[in-house]
């Protein structure tokens, strides 16, 4: 009788010791698969914002709908309608906004355009280049 409890005893520890390196070597299968690179040919996106470690966006690429609010001494404030333009949004390391790259234009009502490169300093505004037609 002291025998069959020691094997079954022996049995289930085998059972759960396999068990458990099994599930360690699925996981760190699926953590590997995870932490390669994506490739893509094509990507169809609406924003795109690139992180810091810690979540501090320092990059938006958006369309008009998907602008980011301003950000000014870490208040955040929605942009006017006529405001939000396509383009990238530069932030520094506070999370203030720092400048971009707008671009907008319309032929449907007559020729125009504007571009704006967009240089801030700290609090306030530094330089500006543009061109409208």
């Amino acid at each position: 009788m002291e025998q069959t409890r020691l094997r079954f005893w022996q049995g289930l520890s085998v059972g759960l010791a396999l068990a458990l390196v099994g599930m360690a070597i699925g996981t760190t299968r699926s953590v590997v698969a995870q932490s390669q690179k994506q490739r893509f040919t094509e990507i169809d996106v609406e924003r795109i914002n690139v992180l810091e470690a810690d979540g501090t966006v320092k990059l938006v690429i958006a369309n008009r709908e998907r602008a980011p609010d301003q950000v000014s001494e870490g208040q955040s404030r929605p942009r006017a309608a006529n405001n939000k333009l396509p383009g990238i949004t530069f932030f520094d390391d506070a999370g203030d906004e720092a400048g971009g790259l707008k671009i907008s234009g319309d032929r449907r009502g007559g020729p125009s355009a504007r571009r704006h490169l967009l240089f801030d300093r700290h609090r306030g505004f530094w330089g500006h280049a543009s061109v409208s037609r």
